[in-house]
């Protein structure tokens, strides 16, 4: 079991870094091909708008279907024992 939760930190490690490197230089580079100030936040203001309402349908079908019951069930049974019961009330 401490195989699976040193990859899970690991993924969740390198996702944490992509996001925070894609973050920073993403003004970086959008100013560097030309772009303004304003453009770049009106862009990225777009992108984290979609990118949030996107995230909405994509949990309600997972609950629907029951998915998240099963995952968190198997993280809090195999990689979190003695935290208690959460999902499988």
């Amino acid at each position: 079991m401490k195989k699976y939760r040193n990859i899970y930190y690991l993924v969740n490690l390198l996702y944490s870094l992509g996001v925070a490197v894609w973050s920073g230089t993403i003004y970086l580079f959008m100013h560097h091909i030309g772009y303004s100030y304003g453009e770049i936040n009106f862009f990225l203001s777009i992108f984290w708008v979609v990118t949030f309402i996107a995230e909405i349908p994509s949990g309600f079908i997972l609950v629907a279907i029951g998915i998240v019951g099963y995952i968190g069930s198997y993280v809090e049974r195999e990689l979190l024992p003695g935290f208690g019961n959460f999902y499988d009330s």
